[in-house]
């Protein structure tokens, strides 16, 4: 099987789809310009059942990448029940050891489908981009094939020419998502264990639109081919506050109805640093240092990991846990995580290392106020989490 970290990262890239096996490729002919004067060099490129989808957002994009955008949704890209178990398959035998030659042999069944649906805009075929499209996209779109991925996904790409024209090339999660589904795909809860959901699909939409958009701002010319996890969570820290900032701006406009959405995204960011180990998306910490003391520092890596050990640790002697599978066992049982982090910051483990401190707060706020079913918080246990200054 793929290893999570390499699988976790291809996946999460961009969209679907293969040529071969591909059932009726939507027509494509349709683009839009930006909302900027008609000479402006972005535009979006949007098919007509995808521009219905975005309505007023399709105009904003680019302009939140800052460079042209091609947009896909699951209307224009429908896999075959056949190539979807095909790729699966290949997928699920892969090793470590196959696992290159495996994932070329999935790009090659995408790469006709690529270059079909690229050069039916006339913009893409004059750039170039349909022949830079044979890489990372290609890979990144097998995978997402493969494990039926259909989270929203940014990738930046430089035209083949090489004149440093950028595009950003984002795909859309399922249609007709309520705020609850958005949550429940953000979070990995079982439906409706997230308790405060707020706001409306289409604001969540945005909000995750314009953090996918950031990420081509913030790399324009695509992430290197050797990537560490420290680069994933500055990636994803940058996209969040761009995202968030690009947010507010549009609830100060009275576009948006519910302002408040970015703290929904930054607790489950902050469950989801505990629970799961989402670590690429540890971002809240980071987050919150830009945020409140105007101080950067968004490369966790080396103080997350100490920080689950004290955690293991504790669940391992309380509960004969084997330490290997500790992760797993908080997984099904949220609430042993919650009691463990809880004792902990009790005894004043956490109290001598900042970094720790601040994820830790967040968690214990963020479960308390946003899934206290879900972790077991009885009322009587409920205490504020400490108050946390800005530390650098």
């Amino acid at each position: 099987m793929f290893s999570k970290k390499t699988a976790g990262f291809l996946a999460g890239t961009v969209l679907y789809g293969v040529a071969a096996l591909f059932n009726g490729c939507a027509s494509v002919n349709e683009t839009i310009a930006p909302v900027s004067a008609p000479d402006d060099a972005f535009k979006t490129y949007v098919t007509k059942d995808t521009l219905q989808r975005l309505g007023w957002l399709a105009n904003e994009l680019p302009a939140w990448a800052g460079m042209d955008v091609v947009v896909f949704g699951k209307e224009d890209l429908k896999l075959s029940e056949t190539a979807r178990a095909q790729m699966l398959h290949i997928a699920q035998y892969s090793t470590d050891r196959t696992y290159h030659d495996d994932l070329l042999k999935m790009a090659a069944m995408v790469r006709p489908f690529v270059h079909r649906f690229m050069k039916s805009f006339e913009g893409l075929e004059r750039d170039g981009v349909a022949a830079a499209a044979t890489d990372n996209l290609q890979k990144s779109l097998a995978l997402r094939a493969a494990f039926q991925n259909e989270a929203a996904s940014a990738l930046s790409l430089t035209d083949a020419n090489r004149n440093k024209k950028s595009f950003c090339f984002i795909t859309l999660p399922p249609p007709n998502l309520s705020a609850m589904d958005f949550v429940d795909r953000l979070s990995e809860f079982p439906r409706g264990k997230f308790s405060r959901v707020s706001g409306e699909g289409m604001e969540w939409l945005a909000l995750i639109l314009a953090h996918e958009a950031s990420h081509c701002r913030h790399r324009p010319d695509g992430l290197p081919e050797q990537i560490t996890t420290d680069d994933l969570i500055v990636d994803e820290t940058y996209a969040d506050i761009s995202g968030m900032n690009i947010y507010a701006g549009l609830a100060k406009e009275g576009r948006i109805k519910t302002p408040s959405l970015p703290d929904d995204m930054l607790a489950i960011r902050a469950i989801r640093t505990f629970l799961g180990r989402d670590i690429s998306h540890s971002t809240s910490a980071g987050v919150f240092l830009e945020r409140k003391s105007k101080q950067r520092r968004v490369t966790f890596f080396d103080d997350i990991f100490p920080m689950y050990h004290k955690i293991d640790e504790y669940i391992e002697k309380k509960h004969g846990i084997d330490y290997s599978f500790v992760g797993k066992f908080t997984l099904e049982n949220p609430g042993v995580l919650y009691d463990a982090v809880v004792a902990l910051e009790t005894q004043g483990a956490f109290r001598d290392y900042p970094v720790e401190r601040i994820f830790v707060s967040q968690f214990l706020e963020a479960a308390q106020k946003y899934a206290p079913e879900y972790f077991g918080i009885e009322k009587k246990n409920l205490s504020a989490a400490p108050a946390i200054q800005p530390l650098y």
